[in-house]
């Protein structure tokens, strides 16, 4: 019931260079879902 868990984060490289970015910077904007674009999934590990 309470076990440990280890999640891995798997992230898409293509998406995440391809994604909005800030206005005049060189970051994603901060309004862009990483994780609801699919560019960031995790993952439960055994």
């Amino acid at each position: 019931m309470n076990e440990p868990r280890t999640c891995l984060a798997v992230v898409d490289l293509e998406a995440f260079l391809a994604a909005p970015k800030a206005s005049g910077e060189n970051r994603v904007d901060p309004g862009y879902d990483l994780v609801d674009k699919g560019v960031v999934r995790y993952r439960t590990l055994p």
